[in-house]
């Protein structure tokens, strides 16, 4: 994975392959300018995006070491048991200092000005009862089985200073996160997971966001299903991860113009990603439906659609990168404007089948 990531961040245009198969349309003609741009804007990309997850990391170790002192003294008096925010605590983040193992956290409807963070816990639930706002969001960093649940998110947080695009939901270096049935819209990245292990992010709504709705980076073994993702620039952005079953997702109008990967704007966008499975999921009306950057070994199928999308609905290696024996097969793409399925890179043992595809 380190050496795709590697691949990824050297991008740069090679010559164009493109795929003799029945089930694909190709482009009536090569853009060359066009691709040169677009190569060069996703090399930028990729390199901000190294650079802002140093900042990240760098950002959330000063701020566990700012906690310390802090936990240290809240004692984590609540184990096993029910904390009621405001009843028992002021605060989301004070009820989260207080609990131990086992503990359940039920916070009443009203507004929470606050950055929750969750550092260094076990088996939490945190769970709005009622119409609860959270004008700030969730960090979670070095926690395992942690249940985020029903929360309204807005404003978002910095990760790092001088953060252009705040985050909603954010877990580093986590467990086992379920993040169920919230709203993160309107900031920059609604639920972020870098670097985290066998989580469950379901149900949610991310919208209109400038970067990304759902963003995987460096992540394994966790699912993506049944959320929405519209308005944003990337529906779900998946870099460096594997293992992960994305399922069941609205991915729609995709067409943000105003951040990292406006060059392209798509549903569901892979780069660098292995042994992933992409299915059921609906990307209609995005820049492109499904686009896959150097990345092996994932399954596409069955059961996607990705219907009038600007440019292509499932596609590969745009801009002559390499992704190999990745499977595409039992899809829906029809009616998008310059290719329904197509293998643009220099990849090799990718295997397209019982698509359908055209236009009625």
């Amino acid at each position: 994975m380190k050496n795709l990531l590697k691949s990824v961040l050297a991008l740069t245009t090679t010559a164009l392959v493109f795929s003799a198969c029945s089930e694909m349309n190709s482009p009536s003609s090569v853009e060359a300018d066009r691709y040169e741009q677009r190569a060069a804007l996703y090399k930028q990309g990729f390199e901000r995006l190294e650079t802002q997850k140093q900042a990240i990391k760098a950002a959330m170790q000063a701020r566990i070491s700012q906690r310390t002192v802090r936990l240290a003294k809240a004692n984590a008096d609540v184990q096993g048991g029910k904390i009621t925010v405001p009843d028992d605590y002021a605060t989301i983040q004070a009820a989260v200092d207080a609990a131990g193992p086992d503990t359940k956290i039920k916070v009443k409807s009203g507004v929470y000005t606050e950055v929750v963070e969750v550092v260094d816990k076990d088996e939490l639930e945190i769970t709005a009862e009622g119409a609860v706002t959270v004008d700030g969001g969730f960090s979670l960093v070095f926690s395992r089985d942690i249940v985020i649940e029903n929360f309204q998110i807005i404003v978002g947080q910095d990760l790092f200073d001088d953060d252009p695009h705040p985050t909603g939901i954010f877990a580093l270096e986590c467990e086992r996160i379920e993040i169920r049935d919230n709203s993160v819209s309107n900031m920059g990245v609604g639920v972020f997971f870098l670097a985290t292990l066998e989580g469950l992010i379901k149900g949610n709504i991310c919208n209109d966001n400038l970067v990304t709705g759902f963003y995987l980076n460096n992540s394994r073994d966790v699912d993506v299903q049944e959320n929405e993702a519209g308005g944003n620039d990337v529906g779900i952005l998946v870099v460096s991860s594997e293992n992960c079953e994305i399922a069941e997702n609205v991915v729609n109008e995709n067409i943000n113009e105003t951040s990292l990967f406006d060059i392209y704007r798509a549903g569901i966008f892979l780069v660098g990603a292995a042994n992933n499975v992409f299915e059921d999921n609906t990307c209609n009306d995005n820049g492109a439906g499904i686009l896959v950057l150097y990345s092996d070994n994932n399954t596409i199928g069955s059961d996607n659609v990705a219907n009038n999308n600007d440019e292509y609905g499932i596609v590969l290696d745009p801009d002559g990168a390499s992704s190999s024996n990745n499977t595409i097969k039992k899809n829906e793409a029809m009616c998008n404007g310059i290719a329904d399925i197509v293998n643009l890179g220099s990849g090799t043992g990718n295997e397209m089948k019982k698509n359908e595809t055209g236009c009625l």
